[in-house]
């Protein structure tokens, strides 16, 4: 069966319809029209239509940054993760104080630095306020997107603020193997995964039965922002993600108590180790990253740019953090190959 014809200004995508509004000297502005009903599309289209010559061409109105973080937040889920949604909408309520009643050409400069020195002030890091402003620039990347405005005013700020490094605190292997025995069947799995792979612990909750090539001796996990890395198992890492893979009912690599995937692996394992009291010194799970990343260059595995590449960092500059734990001969010997 051929398609119904499109009204003017709409096209079909994916089994709907869309709209697409052309001025001159802009790019196009494309927004769904969520029906698959031509009538009711064309109405719709021709509604968005009239309100966004009004806005953009002649400014007839001014969108409330309320209104835009409503327009954002739907479909949010469809662009970031759930987690990450949950982040952004705490951050944007902790600095609402700042912005209540505001327009979106309001976010200015001098705004911004309102709320950098007004969280400073009230003793919240460098790195939380980063994470704010994050959710406020993402609802100014959305409002770019509309056609509602020209610049995101978040960016230049947010590139000035700089994040004092806390040194890296490596677990000792003796207290990793005491919290393993604590732990229960998966979580020990988890733990000895971490540490033998040097994967984040969501990269692990994530990881299903399917990404796991036995023939390869490989393990396929996806990591921030989506993006997909295959790595290479030691014979330790491959003797644990075998037998995760052998004992798994489902499709999950490592299954919740309820058989589906964990959702709060950071939340279990602060229990388990807050639990051994004095017996360990404490470490976080991601430490177990650090240690993984630290015996990697000082066992010779390879190089600071295979293990950026095995650990999924975007920059080796990030990798290189992990130098500071090497003499000098180990930090040429994982730079240079000699």
């Amino acid at each position: 069966m051929s398609k119904r014809k499109a009204p003017a200004g709409t096209f079909w995508k994916r089994g709907t319809l869309w709209g697409r509004i052309r001025l001159k000297g802009r790019k196009p502005f494309v927004r769904p029209l969520d029906t698959d009903d031509t009538k009711l599309a064309a109405q719709r289209f021709d509604k968005i239509k009239a309100e966004f010559i009004g806005r953009v061409k002649h400014g007839e109105a001014r969108y409330s940054l309320e209104e835009a973080i409503k327009r954002w937040h739907t479909g949010l889920s469809d662009r970031v993760s759930e987690k990450t949604a949950r982040r952004y909408l705490c951050s944007l309520e902790q600095i609402s104080p700042y912005l209540n009643g505001t327009f979106i050409d309001q976010i200015n400069g001098a705004l911004i630095a309102d709320i950098v020195n007004g969280r400073r002030a009230a003793g919240v890091t460098v790195s939380t306020i980063k994470r704010d402003l994050v959710a406020l620039s993402s609802v100014m990347g959305f409002c770019i997107d509309e056609g509602w405005l020209e610049a995101n005013p978040v960016l230049p700020r947010l590139g000035r603020l700089k994040e004092r490094r806390v040194p890296i605190m490596l677990p000792e292997l003796a207290d990793v193997a005491t919290v393993i025995t604590k732990a229960g069947a998966t979580m020990k799995g988890i733990i000895a995964a971490a540490l033998a792979t040097g994967c984040r612990q969501d990269e692990l909750a994530k990881a299903k039965v399917v990404h796991f090539s036995d023939n390869h001796r490989q393990l396929t996990v996806i990591g921030k922002r989506n993006k997909m890395r295959t790595i290479d198992l030691s014979d330790a890492a491959y003797a644990i993600i075998r037998a995760a893979a052998r004992a798994a009912t489902g499709s999950a690599l490592f299954p919740s108590e309820d058989g589906g995937h964990h959702k709060s692996i950071q939340t279990s394992f602060y229990r388990l180790v807050k639990n051994l009291g004095d017996k360990i010194t404490r470490f976080r799970f991601h430490d177990l990253r650090h240690r993984f990343a630290v015996d990697y260059l000082k066992n010779k595995v390879g190089s600071i740019y295979e293990l950026q590449q095995h650990l999924g960092h975007t920059s080796v500059k990030t990798t290189e953090m992990y130098l500071d734990y090497l003499s000098a001969p180990e930090k040429h010997a994982v730079q240079f190959g000699r």
